[in-house]
């Protein structure tokens, strides 16, 4: 017969669970923006990912640039469902004449 599960393990089941998530979340992100299908939100996701794994940037310099993003999605009304070139049927950032680099 097992051990019953401790609290800590099934805290760290839950939490690895959640990681790996996560994980699959900014790779699926990671494709769209290759295959220049992802909506800005999904961007701006992937930026904050990779602005908090960022070992080189000091902590203020890191909560300014977290600041700045949130202020451009407070007046922003929409912009995390914009898509590249209307792809979707919605509205586009840039009418689909410009190619995303």
């Amino acid at each position: 017969m097992g051990q019953p599960e401790t609290h800590d393990r099934t805290v760290a089941k839950l939490r690895l669970a959640d990681e790996r998530a996560e994980i699959e979340r900014l790779r699926q992100t990671a494709a769209d923006v290759t295959a220049g299908d992802a909506a800005m939100g999904a961007l701006v996701s992937l930026y904050r990912q990779r602005v908090d794994d960022r070992v080189d940037i000091r902590p203020d310099i890191r909560r300014r640039l977290f600041e700045e993003i949130d202020a451009i999605i407070k007046t922003w009304s929409g912009l995390e469902g914009l898509h590249r070139g209307n792809r979707r049927g919605g509205p586009s950032w840039n009418g689909g004449t410009t190619k995303m680099v």
